[in-house]
């Protein structure tokens, strides 16, 4: 149980870590180059904040069976 509570925050962490740096890239990325790989950017942003909110509902649910 404890192995799957610590492989859950590790990945919260991983999507964490992606969307922190899709967010600064995207501040040094020029406005032409943000349309270009506009559905990309969204795609990826989207994909990682919902495996983040599923990890975290699965962990909540694991630390609520403590």
């Amino acid at each position: 149980k404890q192995e799957l509570i610590d492989y859950l925050k590790k990945q919260i962490d991983i999507c964490d870590g992606y969307l922190d740096t899709i967010q600064s890239d995207l501040q040094e990325i020029n406005f032409g180059g943000r349309m270009a790989g506009k559905t990309y950017l969204a795609n990826e942003i989207m994909k990682n904040a919902t495996a983040k909110k599923c990890y975290q509902d699965i962990l909540s649910k694991m630390e609520g069976l403590k």
